[in-house]
């Protein structure tokens, strides 16, 4: 039946009968759409209560920017109202653990353009490393709440201190104070070419620190403390050799450089507490050289919205490295790409043979071969 509608002579009945099918149709859209934005409620929130985030579906030619500020992120004030996103700060669902040097930095900068993952903000109220277990042993689990960001129901929010992997009571106390089901991510290098990364880190960041300890009588000069928990602290000489070889030849491994790559001694710990299913070790060395397929490993292992492609990141020539292409073009700072210093043949070959019994329970531990180990010592010292 055809129907006549909108002429002059249509009575006003006739006019409403006009616009009963559109009417129909506007309300079944509206009906759902809020059915579509209710069914993302189904999974349980690991942590602090219920999350919506796995079912979460985003359109990956929308810019993300957009994306989290106009429909699922806390920025808009609108939104935390029509949408009910229960903007709150919340404990953190993902933790970034280390380890220092290996890329948990660039890891994180990367999985900050995913709409749906929040981190920490920098800044001197809230630094991006809230250091909770390994420098704060005061500070309550409310205020290390405080300290992350606000986030909604369609987002996890994600903390990341590298230094948490070397601390021996540090997965139990994650596991006490954040939850037992809390995910964690950890980023593994060559453990080598680690500890020249760190050695280069501290003396980029540490000599004005170190001169002032000095003048003040607390520390010895070139010793910086860094992993309390462990009795450990980073010793500094003249020279990359002469910092991690002793007098008599062997490798100090009470040096935080070399420490902090005993990779297997570390792990034990993290699996005495947690199953191995949560935590989802990532190769270091692999990520430099393309991060896109392990971003994607990562969104899985969340239980992210797929929103990784080719198309988000972008290998910038100048710079040397894999930079961030949306929602606008971004590099991480200064900090990346240090130049190291030149380490002789010899040393090279030393830290290799120690590292290599940590390295094969290393393999043991998580059954598989990360890059660095398919290496000979030709290879990996030029």
């Amino acid at each position: 039946m055809k129907w006549k509608c909108l002429s002059p002579r249509s009575s006003v009945a006739a006019i409403f009968i006009c616009f009963i099918p559109i009417l129909i149709f506007i309300f079944d859209l509206s009906g759902n759409s809020r059915q579509g934005e209710q069914s993302l409620g189904n999974p349980a929130h690991r942590v602090s209560g219920s999350r919506h985030v796995s079912q979460l579906t985003l359109n990956s030619s929308q810019p993300p920017f957009t994306l989290f500020q106009s429909r699922w992120s806390c920025k808009s004030e609108r939104a935390i109202k029509t949408r009910n996103l229960d903007c709150k700060r919340r404990l953190p669902d993902v933790i970034g653990i280390g380890a220092k040097k290996c890329g948990t930095g660039a890891l994180e900068f990367f999985l900050s353009g995913h709409p749906a993952l929040y981190t920490k903000a920098d800044t001197p109220e809230r630094p991006r490393e809230a250091h909770q277990w390994d420098r704060q042993p005061t500070r309550s689990v409310e205020e290390y709440r405080q300290l992350m960001p606000r986030t909604s129901q369609y987002q996890f929010t994600m903390e990341k201190t590298p230094a948490y992997f070397v601390g021996d009571d540090i997965p139990a106390a994650i596991a006490r104070d954040v939850s037992r089901d809390v995910k964690l991510l950890l980023i593994l290098r060559d453990p080598v070419k680690r500890a020249i990364s760190d050695y280069t880190h501290v003396l980029d960041v540490f000599p004005k620190k170190m001169a002032r300890r000095q003048r003040n009588g607390t520390r010895k000069r070139g010793r910086v403390l860094k992993y309390p928990q462990a009795n450990i602290s980073y010793v500094i000489e003249d020279t990359f050799e002469k910092s991690v070889i002793n007098e008599d030849g062997t490798v100090n491994d009470n040096n935080a450089i070399i420490f902090t790559g005993l990779y297997s001694r570390h792990l034990r710990n993290w699996f005495e507490i947690f199953p191995r299913e949560q935590i989802l070790i990532l190769d270091g060395d692999l990520f430099s050289k393309n991060p896109l397929p392990q971003l994607q490993a990562t969104e899985s292992f969340l239980g992210l919205p797929k929103y990784f492609d080719a198309n988000k990141i972008y290998f910038d020539e100048a710079k040397g490295f894999f930079c961030l292409a949306m929602p606008f073009k971004l590099c991480m700072g200064k900090g990346k790409g240090r130049k190291h210093p030149e380490v002789e043949r010899e040393t090279f070959k030393k830290l290799y043979k120690f590292y290599e019994p940590y390295d094969k329970e290393l393999e043991i531990l998580t059954g598989r071969k990360f890059s660095w180990m398919n290496l000979n010592n030709d290879e990996v010292t030029g």
